[in-house]
């Protein structure tokens, strides 16, 4: 083996269907819909803020806690997870057929700290 690859932002594999899955259940067990047009605003969103968004939609932002939001959070990444693991080699490298982009991005390893800055290649 020459190198392995790994998607972390579902560039190469198609993941924000899971996300929008992950979301619509915990919304629907807070009683709150979250359907294919609410869920494009939170694509690019950190999970506390899509959180954040659906609670408003919902109406109840003000009834949670940090530590009850921390574990809303948790949960949806783990029935997330879950359904990742249903991706299987079969899926398609490219969204609807197609390379997302003619031009290959930039090989990028950051920390966790540097999260928040813009990747080298965008400053």
């Amino acid at each position: 083996m020459k190198a392995i690859l790994f998607d972390l932002d579902g560039v190469i594999t198609d993941t924000a269907k899971f996300h929008f899955l992950a979301w619509r259940e915990l919304g629907a067990e807070l009683g709150i819909e979250v359907d294919e047009a609410f869920n494009e605003e939170l694509k690019g969103v950190s999970r506390i803020d899509s959180l954040e968004r659906i609670l408003v939609q919902g109406g109840v932002a003000d009834q949670y806690s940090s530590a009850e939001k921390d574990a809303m959070c948790v949960k949806k990444n783990a029935h997330y997870l879950e359904l990742i693991k249903s991706i299987t080699s079969a899926e398609p490298l490219f969204v609807g057929g197609q390379p997302r982009s003619t031009r290959p991005a930039p090989a990028n390893i950051r920390s966790q700290e540097e999260s928040e800055l813009p990747a080298p290649h965008l400053r």
